[in-house]
């Protein structure tokens, strides 16, 4: 019997099932776990993360200082996969995370999509494509709705900023500014 143009060989579909509970155990240690051991285990010594701040996160090192950063800000993290889109040596990720904000208590929400380039056994790079707005709102340090207000040029500058809706006017104290300094225009 002839096999079909389009089937996958056998060694693929294996390395696709590594592929995608690589990503799974990434979340499931790292995070959700907390077990920091996990990171040096998984993410490559020359690897890179983008997109989780200004900086290139690099090497097992510079994400274990991320990471420490984030826990003491977060409890109770559970990062869950919700999807995940893979072949031999990458991978896409819809994950929805939950954490608590050490500092009022608040359970808050935050979703997001990482794309992954595998080497091996561990992870090479990381395009990381989180809801952080959502994550500032949801910790009520931006107002809600940000994204539409500054669109719709409503969102004032934070005091002592550089406003960038009304360019070449300072904002200062507007009716209405929320705890975090911005004000609907």
């Amino acid at each position: 019997m002839q096999e079909h143009p389009l089937a996958i060989p056998q060694a693929e579909v294996v390395s696709l099932a590594f592929v995608e509970s690589l990503a799974r155990t990434w979340f499931r240690r790292v995070w959700t776990e907390l077990d920091a051991t996990a990171i040096d285990e998984l993410f490559a010594e020359d690897g890179e993360a983008y997109g989780i701040h200004g900086e290139t996160i690099e090497g097992p090192r510079g994400f274990r200082e991320f990471h420490t950063s984030f826990c003491a800000v977060f409890s109770d993290i559970a990062i869950e996969v919700v999807k995940e889109v893979a072949n031999s040596d990458e991978s896409a990720a819809q994950c929805r995370a939950t954490m608590v904000h050490r500092m009022t208590g608040a359970p808050v929400v935050m979703t997001g999509t990482v794309f992954f380039a595998f080497r091996g056994e561990q992870i090479h790079r990381a395009w990381n494509h989180w809801d952080f707005l959502g994550l500032l709102e949801s910790m009520q340090l931006m107002p809600a709705r940000s994204f539409e207000l500054a669109v719709s040029g409503r969102l004032a500058a934070h005091p002592g900023e550089a406003s960038t809706a009304h360019p070449g006017e300072a904002s200062t104290g507007h009716p209405g500014e929320t705890s975090a300094g911005f004000a609907e225009a």
